[in-house]
């Protein structure tokens, strides 16, 4: 049993789903002193004056930044804990991968002249978990870049462009970048960590969209689902809620 002084830790990721296994297994290894939900926010106050606020930011770089400097403001933790899927823009790397990203980067600002696409540069690139000490073992994790755009890249042609123009990033996201920039601001520690669930291409050549529509994300979601195993989604989320509850135990102080 950890014995430690108070501390609050604010654990987002985009979607509700991603939050499952992390906050089962937190709630199950902690003695529960008091639970409630506070604005879709569950806060989870355990017997050790740990608090724990899980939280679903939406995707998205936008909702990523005002829910982060929301929760910031309002609870203002100890340590932020970002985690999810991402995609992968190397096919050599084995889906399931855990990436525990040194450096995040934006990457979708692009201009267009002339049917030529320019990419511009926008915030610089950023270190990232240079707060965590100690690494739990039993685990392989990459420690490369992660890709931040508020683009959902099922493009293999782009997904390469990519891959060749930023070398050292593996990983894709839409939100990464934006809680860390945000987190960076306030001064607040933060752990980032992904897992790969696909290689940022759809492999089912018989997915159609219509080019002249506006698509709803949860839309995208469900073409999405067409081709991603939700049982292997439930399996690498399970790993990586594994991964961070060991990564917490090694690296919070008290």
């Amino acid at each position: 049993m950890m014995t430690h002084s108070e501390k609050k830790i604010y654990i987002c990721a985009a979607l509700k789903s991603e939050l499952t296994a992390l906050k089962k297994k937190i709630k199950c290894a902690l003695k529960k002193k008091s639970e409630k939900i506070i604005d879709n926010a569950e806060i989870f106050k355990s017997s050790t004056n740990l608090t724990f606020i899980f939280e679903t930011l939406n995707i998205g770089k936008i909702n990523a930044t005002l829910k982060t400097c929301a929760a910031i403001n309002k609870y203002q933790p100890d340590i932020i804990v970002h985690f999810g899927c991402c995609g992968v823009l190397k096919e050599n790397i084995k889906l399931g991968a855990i990436i525990l990203p040194n450096k995040l980067r934006e990457c979708d600002s692009q201009c267009v002249i002339d049917s030529n696409i320019l990419t511009i540069k926008l915030n610089q690139e950023m270190p990232a978990n240079a707060n965590i000490k100690k690494m739990p073992s039993g685990f392989d994790y990459k420690s490369e870049g992660i890709l931040s755009a508020d683009t959902i890249l099922l493009d293999k042609k782009l997904r390469d462009n990519l891959s060749e123009k930023f070398n050292g990033f593996i990983g894709y996201d839409m939100e990464s970048y934006a809680v860390a920039r945000t987190a960076n601001f306030f001064k607040t520690p933060i752990i980032l960590a992904k897992i790969a669930i696909d290689y940022c291409a759809i492999a089912n050549k018989n997915l159609k969209f219509d080019n002249s529509k506006i698509y709803d994300i949860n839309e995208i979601v469900k073409i999405y689902n067409q081709f991603n195993s939700e049982n292997l989604f439930k399996k690498n989320m399970d790993l990586l809620a594994e991964f961070l509850f060991e990564l917490l135990i090694q690296n919070i102080d008290g």
